[in-house]
């Protein structure tokens, strides 16, 4: 139930599309959409530590596994970026760093903790379990950052589950927060623009045809 809520948070504040006055109104009102989805988020975290008492996933982790996650969670968005051929690079410090992390802990308390933990607790089979909560974790990102994020939030929040199942719930909350951080730290690196052609020179579909 607070995971459902969660996924609701962004879908109603998302900014609507249109000139009407009405949705002018709209986008006046959730103007501050940026500062109230992280205070729901930790709101509802801190409840979902409060009353979920499934004991599954293990909320402990030991450190090594905890140096793991965080390891995991400064690669993970560095190396996709690399496989697209678009690094990233130190680009500033993070903004409101502390809140950035603490809303990375409260989403997995929600979705790992409270949503994995409760669907497994109802009887679901561990898989099932697994690929609903990967579900909703990955819809919770559309409204802010389109549906092109979506194979991207399934990867990662594998990484994230699969960590909470081996080494405990904190193990990915630091994973998640590190994840976060490296993102809010870095910016993609611009394309090269494409060499240009002298002038004078012919087209490069003719280039190695006889003359």
């Amino acid at each position: 139930m607070l995971a459902a809520l969660h996924l609701a948070v962004p879908w109603v504040l998302r900014r609507p599309r249109g000139r009407d006055p009405l949705r002018r109104l709209a986008r006046a009102a959730r103007a501050r959409a940026e500062r109230v989805y992280p205070a729901a988020t930790i709101g509802l975290g801190f409840l979902a530590l409060l009353f979920t008492d499934t004991g599954f996933p293990e909320l402990g982790s030991p450190w090594p596994l905890l140096v793991a996650g965080a390891a995991a969670g400064v690669g993970f968005p560095l190396l996709m970026a690399a496989v697209v051929h678009r690094p990233r690079r130190i680009a500033r410090f993070p903004a409101r760093a502390a809140g950035t992390a603490l809303c990375a802990a409260a989403e997995e308390a929600l979705w790992r903790l409270a949503a994995l933990g409760g669907l497994v607790h109802s009887g679901l089979p561990l898989p099932l379990a697994a690929a609903l909560s990967l579900a909703g974790f990955a819809l919770l990102h559309v409204p802010r950052n389109g549906w092109r994020v979506v194979y991207y939030q399934l990867l990662f929040g594998a990484v994230l589950t699969a960590l909470a199942l081996i080494g405990g719930v904190v193990a990915a909350a630091l994973c998640h927060a590190a994840h976060n951080l490296v993102l809010g730290a870095t910016s993609r690196r611009p394309r090269r623009p494409a060499a240009a052609v002298p002038n004078g020179l012919p087209p490069s579909r003719a280039w190695g045809s006889p003359t």
